[in-house]
C-alpha cells in the first residue's frame, strides 16, 4: 500500500486517502 502514496505524490490527509483506499479494495466479488 505505501508505494501506492508514492504513485499519487501526495502525502498529506493520508488518513483519508487510505479510508477510501479500503472503501475501493474491498469492492469486487474476490473481496474477503
Amino acid at each position: 500500500m505505501c508505494g501506492i502514496w508514492a504513485l499519487f505524490g501526495s502525502d498529506d490527509c493520508l488518513s483519508v486517502q487510505c479510508l477510501s483506499a479500503m472503501k475501493i479494495a474491498h469492492r469486487g466479488p474476490d473481496a474477503f
